[in-house]
């Protein structure tokens, strides 16, 4: 017997959006809703990655993990139909649907999974004598499911690279059909109920008869077909386009009312199937999908069918006990949830036997997965092989270790013999090197201290007045961490203040320096008046001698670029 479950994850593998809830059983049986999430995905190239990294966010974004995990598909080759056939076993059923498609199902079906479930007949024949005639077996109606093994193969592999496991695999329009069994029991046991399923480019019209699945059918025409035809109003904004749609603007609403009318009829045209094969009707119709959260949308259909349209909640028979960050958006999700919460709730209640239209595609590879792990002869076989292995790997790898370590230390040897005699002699040259390369830095750094003469004098002669005659200069420098140098200027003035004009020299000249020398100190060491005079231009002129001291300091480390000057040419 098949261990009770206490919680599912339900997800819906839309073509535009993937949908999943997490159900939880109480003690007294009722179902919980405490999980859930709607993520809109985008699958460019279609590779296996993007669809891991898809399921990995979805399963992140809902919360919370389960054991057990129903997937629901809505792939475009998949089969959901019913067919009469003699009472036969389920297996055998499945493959004389695989290996006799043609004839059971009019298309090729090698390639499918199946499954099949014996369903009541809806009415009872009116001429049992008849009946009794015939030589005929008795015909049971069989609701069949199937999918290409492709789809299973990879849908297992993607769900494998996120460690979750898969419990059953489900047809989107099935797992609609029970959700709306579920929630909505009264309408669903009464009579005839028609259930629209809106999606993101098709949509699903699913229609079922006193308990009993009966026709599904596919459109070409879902949600983004209905906002391309009104967005051209909006300006090309969606959002826009809605929100005039829901304010009534005439123009809009008449787009969306033309825009409904081919599907309005193709539902209809379902309706007049009913009517003239078994002279019943709907009275209302159930929508689905994203579409249905707009009241204006239903409305508007409802004018095209002479039906009323309404949107149904599948939880409406859960008890709802998400976290606050998810309970605020589900009364705007809850449309989009049927598909997840019908594959969810399907595998619980058919793990306590407890009635529902369910297929499980995925039966097949779970009863052989779990047939191979339970071969006692296998396992002992594999185990075998596997120690057998482990222990020639094991001596195979030591004694290749044993050999290449022995390699290596006979070639470490023969480079060592090779390489000793230049170690030396690389050490010996290392010495001398060391030894120049002290001598080269002591070179280098008295070089590079020095006192750049060049720019001093420079301004000396630049600031040399024509009144003024230097007739020796004596200078020194004193290199202790800092570069001090001192002065000494012999000369003589002329003029009729030759001491002032002395004077003036010696200021002027402590005051240039000071632009490019720092802590410059000057005075006269001597000043006296001259013992000849000097003509430059009648009448004569007296004189001074004088003596100078400076000293100062360059904070100049590198050499000062070379001052461009103008000489003046006496005519």
């Amino acid at each position: 017997m098949a261990k009770i479950l206490n919680s599912v994850i339900g997800i819906d593998l839309g073509r535009h959006a993937f949908k999943s809830v997490l159900l939880k059983r109480r003690g007294d049986g009722k179902l919980q809703l405490c999980r859930y999430a709607v993520r809109a995905i985008k699958i460019e190239s279609g590779s296996e990655e993007e669809f891991v990294h898809e399921i990995s966010a979805l399963l992140e974004q809902m919360g919370g993990r389960s054991k057990a995990c129903a997937v629901a598909f809505s792939h475009i080759d998949g089969i959901l139909r019913n067919i009469e056939q003699p009472s036969i076993p389920r297996e055998l059923l499945r493959d004389a649907l695989r290996f006799n498609g043609m004839t059971l199902l009019n298309q090729d079906t090698k390639n499918f999974v199946f499954d099949c479930l014996a369903v009541e007949p809806g009415e009872k024949l009116e001429c049992p004598e008849k009946d009794a005639v015939s030589k005929d077996p008795p015909k049971i109606t069989y609701l069949v499911g199937g999918i290409p093994r492709e789809q299973i193969e990879e849908m297992e592999q993607s769900f494998a690279a996120v460690n979750q496991h898969v419990s059953s695999v489900q047809l989107a329009p099935l797992c609609n059909f029970n959700a709306f069994a579920f929630s909505r029991k009264e309408a669903f046991e009464k009579g005839p109920f028609l259930l629209v399923d809106i999606g993101h480019s098709t949509s699903t019209i699913v229609l079922g008869r006193h308990r009993q699945f009966h026709v599904v059918r596919t459109i070409d025409y879902g949600g983004q077909n209905f906002i391309n035809s009104i967005i051209r109003a909006g300006n090309g904004r969606a959002d826009l386009a809605l929100g005039l749609l829901e304010d009534e603007d005439f123009m809009v609403v008449e787009i969306a009312r033309r825009s409904l009318v081919g599907f309005a009829r193709e539902i209809r045209s379902i309706i007049t199937y009913l009517q003239g094969s078994h002279d019943e009707s709907v009275t209302e119709v159930f929508f689905s999908g994203a579409a249905a959260e707009s009241k204006k949308i239903l409305e508007l259909l409802s004018g095209e069918l002479y039906l009323p349209c309404v949107a149904w909640d599948p939880s409406s028979q859960f008890e709802i006990a998400l976290p606050p960050g998810q309970k605020a958006g589900f009364a705007k999700d809850m449309t989009k949830l049927n598909i997840a919460c019908g594959a969810a709730a399907s595998l619980l209640r058919s793990n306590t036997g407890e009635p529902a239209l369910y297929l499980n595609l995925y039966e097949e590879n779970e009863t052989e997965r779990i047939r191979k792990k339970r071969d006692p002869v296998k396992t002992g076989i594999a185990l075998l092989v596997l120690l057998v292995a482990g222990i020639f790997v094991h001596f195979t790898w030591k004694s290749q270790v044993l050999n290449h370590a022995s390699g290596e230390l006979m070639a470490l040897e023969t480079e060592w013999k090779h390489l000793e005699p230049k170690a030396k002699a690389a050490g010996l040259r290392e010495s001398e090197m060391e030894r120049n390369d002290k001598l080269t830095n002591a070179l280098v750094h008295r070089i590079e201290n020095r006192f750049y003469w060049g720019t001093f004098l420079d301004q000396v002669f630049r600031n040399i007045p024509p009144d003024i005659q230097i007739n020796d200069m004596e200078a020194s420098v004193v290199n202790t961490g800092i570069k001090k140098a001192s002065l000494s200027l012999n000369g003589m003035a002329a003029g009729k203040q030759p001491r002032g004009d002395a004077e003036n020299f010696r200021t002027g000249f402590q005051k240039q320096l000071s632009n490019h020398y720092q802590e410059i100190n000057s005075s006269f060491r001597s000043l006296e008046d001259g013992p000849v005079l000097i003509s430059f231009t009648a009448p004569s002129s007296p004189t001074a001698i004088f003596v100078i001291d400076m000293d100062f300091i360059s904070p100049d480390l590198a050499p000062s670029e070379p001052v461009k000057t103008a000489r003046s040419v006496k005519k």
